[in-house]
């Protein structure tokens, strides 16, 4: 198999995903602009994805460069998805502020270690904020805590 580019692959990435976006919306009624389905965002953004994708896939057949794909850790974004994981686990059970905490946790797992105060004020400020703009602004039915 020939090197290929970042940008080769990256295109071939792009164009997967919308692909799956743009059938995946199809069970939904698109519509059209006038009067959008909850099928049309996806679709659209799909498409929009397949045209990146294929405009990185042709700068990457074009390119004379072979800068390839390196291996870089899997930690870091296995640490996101678990803390995303664990948010959608604890949501209803625990309720928001826990959910955030386990999720600003596990996430920051690393940076936990050295800076547990740098870490603590993320936790805050950004909980504060989640909560402040979907539970009073917005008004939805977030449960803060355990039962409520």
């Amino acid at each position: 198999m020939p090197s290929r580019s970042k940008d080769f692959y990256t295109g071939l990435i792009f164009i997967a995903a919308g692909t799956a976006f743009f059938l995946g919306a199809q069970q939904y009624e698109v519509g059209v602009a006038a009067r959008m389905g909850p099928g049309y965002l996806p679709a659209l953004a799909g498409a929009f994805l397949v045209f990146l994708g294929g405009c990185s896939l042709f700068t990457g057949l074009r390119s004379k460069s072979s800068e390839t794909i390196t291996s870089e850790p899997l930690e870091p974004f296995l640490l996101v998805v678990a803390s995303v994981v664990a948010f959608g686990l604890l949501i209803d059970w625990a309720g928001f502020i826990v959910a955030m905490a386990a999720l600003i946790a596990i996430s920051c797992l690393r940076r936990l270690r050295k800076h547990p105060w740098e870490v603590l004020a993320i936790y805050v400020g950004l909980t504060a904020f989640c909560v402040g703009v979907f539970h009073f602004a917005l008004s939805m039915p977030l449960p803060l805590w355990w039962g409520g």
